[in-house]
């Protein structure tokens, strides 16, 4: 709780460039969503241990699809290849 406080009240400051505040709004929409996931599961099923496991898994797909970003963007700055047949490549080999 202190953390998700933390963040919010990080966000009322002035001096932050526009890379942290979407850094940090980035940050507690995934807590948001990560917490609403744990609790859905929990109420439906009364399983602690499930729902920690498909918070984990949804964590997971998370950063999987930050990695592409992160990768294409380089890619693509890097011009080793477009992104139009970095897209391509990803959709055939998948």
């Amino acid at each position: 709780m202190y953390l998700f406080v933390g963040l919010i009240l990080n966000l009322s400051h002035e001096k932050n460039s526009e890379h942290e505040v979407i850094l940090d709004s980035t940050l507690i929409t995934l807590c948001i969503s990560l917490g609403c996931v744990f609790l859905g599961v929990l109420v439906f099923t009364r399983s602690t241990h499930l729902a920690i496991i498909v918070m984990t898994i949804m964590m997971t797909i998370v950063v999987g699809l930050l990695f592409f970003m992160v990768i294409a963007t380089w890619l693509k700055s890097a011009k080793v290849f477009s992104l139009d047949e970095f897209s391509i490549a990803v959709i055939f080999y998948t």
